[in-house]
């Protein structure tokens, strides 16, 4: 029996092969959507689960409250915390704190001549690899890190500045510690791509970076512990909370302080704090995937129910006979689940191979590097058999019972087309389609405009026609004899270039995060309350401003004329310094004294106050901004040149590259255009709008075939009705009005649903970023009319061949 129906199945499949290909083809699409989607969000829910002791990792964050509302945040804490948690609870196994070098300048190491430039680097206490225990892979965890100048190194580094992993007891130079020589002590395992923090070199942190008296003062440190198992993690931070604050009373450098756990495999999607180890990810853009996972699975089994409805006319017949020879309703319902077995296992095949061939170009729009498809992750392949079986269900066993309900009378007349037009559950399932293709075109909308929102918002301050050079040693102590004389000759040399009008160096360049935060930095007295405000600091040359076209709203700019600017007497700041400083306005504040923290508190005067802008991006806030000359005398971290509009970015590359060569022959050549580095901030919004777009894409395809069989089954199920109609002398525009007027009415439905879904969901996704786009009609108007013309072109072809058909050939029969 089986045998036959298989053998049935092969033969409608060939008797209908334009309708055949249409389903398997919508059919693996979206099976191989489905399986890409479902990678992606297990490598996003994969973050930092490599750990072995991942259940018992957590990280102290920090909040400031001030009047009943949270101030401040930030994924760092102060170094007292971990000291505190080791002190007065058992709970704790083990507590470690470290602290992470400026990514503008590395850290800078030489072995056999060679100099790297290193930012994967942390400075740490002596328990590191006992709260990450499966990190370490060669080494003793206890003492690795114990002296001063040792070093564990991940395996990727060792090759690369050894050649080999056999590494442990090799000496690599500190240029940045006076040529100190430091010891490879441990070897740990590369981190992964899905981990919070990219990590290749630990170092034991200084101990003057925290000296006595600041430990409750900065919070500049991440603090990671490990919990016995069993603690209760709400009880141990309600605990926690209540000891700080028996304590704030009596120290006002956390008063208001609180403080919360994060298990280390929620930070990732669900912690957007200050001072991240990196950006994290986000957990809305993964239920939107997962979102249109779902979608993308719906539509494709409702566009296999309506074109295989659609077909049933021509089947009723063989329905009618096979029921009167006896065949039963199981054996026919059974009949349909083999059938769509078939197109299942058929489109699954079809679909491992689209995967193959997709996969290289999948990993570029993803912009995350995995391994290659887990055909044997266990979860990964549940998932897929888990989908394979319910699709197989409710698409095979519907039209089936469909079937066998018709009346064996009306089957053999072939007039059971009535019974089939009428049923409600299908037009429910179209107007779910047209929602849905509504909800993609308009959620893609909403994403693509504050992307470019985001890019161009920064309006305050000049990107393009900037060529940077980036020159790390210029921050550490190799050749400091002959720093400010090479920094003259380069800039020399790249000023006699008619292609170069301006330059200028500083410590941070828009786009990167600012190296140098400080808390409390400046005041308008002493006697003050200390208000946890985190200041950042850029050390910048005369040109700095007019060279990115800052706007000086009150004062002046640094210059060369004044000596008091040259003797450190005199700041610039932005806005927002002038505003948490309580002056009412930026002139007020010109010519006023504050107190600056360098070694101790000294006395500056505000000389210049500039514009606000957004160093970083729309998705950090505005930090208050202090401008710091520095003098030709370190913190040339970056060399920012304007270009000739009517020069050649190539000969402006090739003059920096021979200058550069000149000046330092022994150090690489590293530039990049300011307006693209910039970009990069946004780079995971820009990877998810081409994800979201790709797969929205497929979305709306498979949903163009539910409209075509919808199309089809309305046609053929009133062919002789318009033939009649015809006959009577109706004209083709009054069939086609008539024709479309179910579309119309399904699609005015679909936009009422769809409007203020769209909205919620633009709404929630929106509310995650502190400046973003306003919702507008144009996010509904826009998704309506695509899909007018989306069914226009999709059934006009069909429609306009009913319409104008001779009716005799529908009516010969009767």
């Amino acid at each position: 029996m089986l045998r036959s129906h298989f053998k049935l199945a092969y033969r409608h499949l060939l008797k209908n092969k334009v309708f055949s290909l249409i389903n398997i083809a919508g059919l693996a699409v979206s099976i191989a959507a489905a399986f890409l989607i479902v990678q992606y969000l297990t490598f996003e829910m994969g973050y930092d689960r490599f750990h072995g002791n991942k259940d018992e990792i957590f990280r102290v964050t920090y909040q400031q409250h001030e009047n009943g509302e949270v101030r401040n945040t930030s994924a760092g804490t102060f170094y007292g915390v971990g000291t505190f948690m080791k002190e007065y609870f058992h709970e704790v196994e083990n507590v470690v704190r470290f602290y992470k070098w400026p990514a503008s300048t590395g850290v800078l190491l030489m072995t056999e001549g060679k100099i790297y430039n290193e930012r994967n680097y942390f400075f740490s206490e002596p328990d590191f690899f006992r709260v990450f225990s499966s990190l370490l892979v060669q080494g003793d965890a206890a003492t690795c890190l114990l002296n001063p100048n040792s070093m564990v190194i991940s395996r990727r580094f060792a090759e690369k500045m050894f050649g080999t992993t056999d590494v442990i007891g090799r000496a690599v130079i500190d240029l940045d510690r006076k040529n100190q020589e430091i010891i490879v002590t441990g070897i740990m395992k590369d981190i992964p791509d899905n981990s919070h923090f990219d990590l290749d070199i630990v170092r034991p942190a200084e101990k003057a970076w925290n000296p006595e008296g600041t430990q409750w003062k900065y919070f500049r440190e991440w603090t990671y512990f490990t919990l016995k198992k069993g603690t209760s993690v709400s009880d141990f931070e309600k605990r926690l909370n209540d000891a700080l604050n028996k304590a704030q009373n009596d120290n006002p450098y956390y008063r208001g302080v609180s403080m919360s756990l994060q298990r280390i495999t929620d930070i990732h999607l669900k912690s957007h704090l200050k001072s991240e180890i990196k950006p994290n990810g986000n957990i809305s853009l993964i239920y939107i995937l997962g979102a249109v996972f779902i979608i993308i699975l719906i539509i494709a089994w409702i566009n296999y129910i309506n074109l295989e409805t659609a077909r049933f006319i021509t089947r009723i017949r063989e329905v009618g006979v096979r029921r009167i020879v006896g065949s039963l309703k199981r054996e026919l319902v059974l009949q349909f689940f083999i059938q769509y077995l078939c197109i299942c296992l058929i489109s699954s095949f079809l679909a491992c191979f689209i995967i193959i061939g997709i996969w290289p170009y999948y990993q570029l729009i993803t912009g995350v590097t995995m391994q290659g498809v887990e055909w044997s992750n266990s979860w990964l392949m549940g998932t897929s058999l888990g989908i394979f079986l319910t699709g197989t269900l409710v698409t095979a066993v519907y039209p089936g019972l469909l079937l066998t309900k018709l009346n064996l009378v009306a089957c053999l007349k072939g007039n059971a087309s009535e019974n089939i037009r009428g049923a409600f559950i299908r037009k429910s399932l179209l107007i779910f389609q047209f929602v849905s293709s509504l909800l993609l075109i308009g959620s893609l909308l909403v994403i693509s405009r504050q992307l470019h929102f985001m890019r161009t918002a920064n309006g305050n301050v000049t990107l393009a026609q900037i060529l940077t050079v980036y020159n790390p040693t210029n921050y550490s102590a190799y050749e400091d004899s002959l720093r400010m004389e090479r920094n003259a000759v380069f800039r020399e040399k790249l000023l006699q270039n008619r292609s170069i009008l301006n330059l200028t160096t500083s410590s941070a360049i828009p786009g990167e995060p600012v190296g140098f935060t400080y808390v409390d930095l400046a005041k308008r007295s002493l006697n003050d309350p200390d208000k946890q405000i985190p200041y950042k600091v850029i050390y910048i040359d005369y040109d700095f401003i007019p060279v990115y076209g800052l706007g000086l709203i009150a004062g002046r700019n640094y210059s060369v004329d004044r000596g008091e600017d040259e003797h450190w007497q005199a700041l610039v700041v932005t806005e927002s310094t002038i505003r948490e400083l309580g002056f009412a306005s930026a002139q007020e504040a010109i010519d006023k004294e504050i107190y600056f923290m360098e070694a101790d508190w000294g006395k500056w005067r505000i000389i210049g106050v500039v514009e606000d802008y957004r160093h970083e991006s729309v998705k950090s806030p505005i930090y208050p901004t202090i401008f710091r000359l520095h003098r030709n005398k370190g913190q040339m971290v970056y060399y920012s040149m304007t270009v000739n509009p009517t020069s050649a970015p190539e000969e402006v590359v090739d003059a920096a590259e021979n200058a550069w060569k000149e000046t330092w022959p022994e150090k690489p050549f590293e530039y990049f255009f300011l307006d693209e580095y910039y970009d990069r901030q946004f780079k995971s919004e820009a990877q998810f709008a081409s994800l979201f777009a790709f797969f929205s894409g497929i979305a709306i395809f498979i949903a163009c075939l539910g409209i075509l069989g919808m199309t089809l089954l309305e046609t053929n199920a009133r062919l002789k009705e318009i033939s009649i109609r015809k006959v009577l002398g109706a004209s083709v525009t009054s069939l086609l009005a008539l024709l479309s007027r179910d579309h119309i009415r399904v699609i005015s439905i679909s936009v009422l649903l769809a409007i203020p879904l769209i909205w919620l969901t633009a709404e929630e996704w929106l509310s995650s970023y502190p400046s973003r786009i306003e919702i507008s009609w144009e996010f509904f108007l826009i998704p309506t009319f695509v899909i007018v013309v989306m069914v226009a072109i999709t059934s006009s072809f069909k429609t306009w061949k009913a319409t104008t058909t001779n009716p005799v050939n529908h009516l010969r029969n009767e």
